[in-house]
């Protein structure tokens, strides 16, 4: 099962537990939601009522992803008097409640037609404005529209749109489930150029930097339009107004940036490989010819401001057969990583170089050793 469906699945399960009517409405309770949608996640936590029993709930929980990801976390558990005096839950942000049919909604827009929750009407605009608080500048809401954009979060592109390019993208449901120009590609990089008032719009230049199924660096312009309706700032005007390749030694590459580098020498790998991947901050991010590419990331970016993607990284290690690679953009983020391998497996490792190189010259360094 894909984390897509995930929550839909789940959802049928709670149903299906002792207790809780075979028709969800009939057993929905209460709902909230995070206001986050602006980074393109939000925190659900449901209650749902047990037949016969008026003093427990059944509460679901999940964080949500409106991309690839979906589903990230998600919990289980029955709660009970008091406990239920407590809601809304303490989500660590501001939280909105959801009826029955905005919850439905929501789902739909992280799983698709694939969950248990009909769907009934509702207004879409509406709940969009609960869900993203006011307080976002022409700039700022440009940005937070490539974040969507980058992320394939194809609800919140429509939802951002003005009434002229709604009428452009169509239905929104057929919108959703039509393939988009960039959901195959990964963005390395994003934000806003220059920019000024037209007509009483806001119009900016701004550009994003993709990497292609077949691994080419692409920079695309583009134009983004928007006007002010009630204090909100929506999307009317977004196109493409021109493209670049650029080749690995291009000063505007993201990926062309020197990092500092040690490598040790391990007497043994396993123990090495067992705390990399227990560390809970290191991520699996690849592998090459039977090398392992582990980053440690930084906490999240806010979609409000440019995007670059090597901001996110503290830290990279490469796990090859014989030898532990560490390396980072600044001396202190390596230091610290140093530090965190020594003072785990330092008695199988061995420091050999230190060195001070274009990233690309170190990956091309493992590849080749690894042929």
């Amino acid at each position: 099962m894909n984390n897509m469906s995930v929550l839909a699945g789940n959802c049928r399960r709670t149903l299906r537990s002792p207790g809780i009517d075979s028709t969800a409405q009939a057993s929905f309770y209460k709902a909230y939601a995070s206001q986050e949608r602006f980074e393109g996640r939000c925190t659900l936590v449901t209650y749902w009522k047990e037949a016969g029993n008026r003093r427990d709930l059944t509460e679901l929980s999940y964080v949500i992803y409106f991309n690839h990801e979906g589903v990230k976390e998600e919990r289980f558990r029955r709660i009970s008097l008091p406990a239920r005096q407590s809601l809304p839950p303490l989500l660590g942000l501001g939280c909105v409640s959801l009826s029955y049919a905005e919850t439905a909604a929501l789902l739909q827009d992280v799983c698709g037609a694939n969950t248990c929750l009909a769907a009934e009407a509702i207004d879409r605009a509406e709940l969009f404005n609960r869900l993203c608080p006011l307080g976002c500048g022409p700039r700022a809401a440009a940005n937070i529209y490539l974040a969507a954009l980058r992320r394939s979060d194809r609800s919140l592109l429509y939802d951002m749109s003005g009434s002229a390019r709604k009428a452009d993208l169509g239905d929104r449901s057929e919108y959703l489930l039509r393939p988009g120009k960039y959901d195959s590609f990964d963005c390395l990089q994003s934000g806003i150029r220059a920019g000024g008032m037209v007509g009483g719009n806001a119009a900016f230049s701004a550009y994003a930097v993709f990497s292609s199924p077949e691994e080419e660096i692409i920079r695309t312009e583009f134009r983004v339009v928007l006007s002010k309706h009630q204090g909100r700032y929506y999307v009317e005007e977004f196109f493409a107004t021109g493209e670049e390749k650029l080749d690995e030694t291009h000063p505007d590459n993201p990926l062309n940036y020197p990092v500092y580098c040690s490598v040790y020498r391990m007497k043994r790998k396993e123990p090495v490989r067992k705390w990399l991947e227990g560390e809970p901050d290191y991520f699996l991010t690849g592998e090459i010819k039977g090398s392992y590419c582990y980053k440690e990331l930084k906490g999240q970016l806010s979609s409000r401001q440019d995007f670059n993607v090597s901001n996110r990284i503290s830290a990279e290690f490469i796990l090859t057969p014989e030898e532990l690679i560490v390396f980072a953009k600044n001396s202190i983020d390596l230091a610290r990583a140093e530090k965190a391998a020594v003072t785990h497996v330092q008695a199988h490792l061995k420091r050999q170089t230190r060195s001070f190189l274009p990233i690309r010259e170190l990956f091309g360094a493992v590849f080749k050793n690894c042929e």
